[in-house]
């Protein structure tokens, strides 16, 4: 057998087992649930109530133009985790200093299927 025909065939043995799995996976659902069900999700709605930009974000991060929150205006963010947190807190930054924080308590939710949980919080600053 020739190395081009080798090729050929281990081409197509990889992707009959490719197939299978998709097939499988989109049937039984098996993959998605395994990967949900060792997940957390906490989606973070931050607004911003007062009359001069902050920075919003959770505890952890760092400032940054991607959390600069306009005055009357919202950012939302998700964050992923792989075990659960039971706290959130939220940060305000301005002028080169935190100017506050809170910290919310997270209870989370999970779907029919028990294959999600996750948790929707609503931060307004200023608290």
């Amino acid at each position: 057998m020739t190395t081009s025909k080798k090729f050929i065939t281990v081409l197509k043995f990889g992707l009959i087992c490719f197939v299978v799995a998709i097939t499988m996976s989109s049937c039984t659902g098996w993959v998605y649930q395994g990967l949900v069900e060792k997940g957390y999700a906490v989606s973070a709605y931050f607004k911003n109530n007062d009359s001069q930009e902050v920075h919003l974000y959770r505890q952890g991060e760092s400032n940054g133009p991607d959390n600069k929150v306009q005055p009357g205006k919202s950012r939302n963010v998700s964050y992923h985790f792989d075990e659960a947190v039971y706290t959130f807190t939220a940060v305000a930054f301005r002028n080169g200093a935190v100017i506050s924080t809170k910290t919310y308590d997270v209870e989370y939710t999970v779907n029919d299927n028990e294959t999600e949980r996750y948790c929707s919080l609503t931060i307004n600053y200023p608290w």
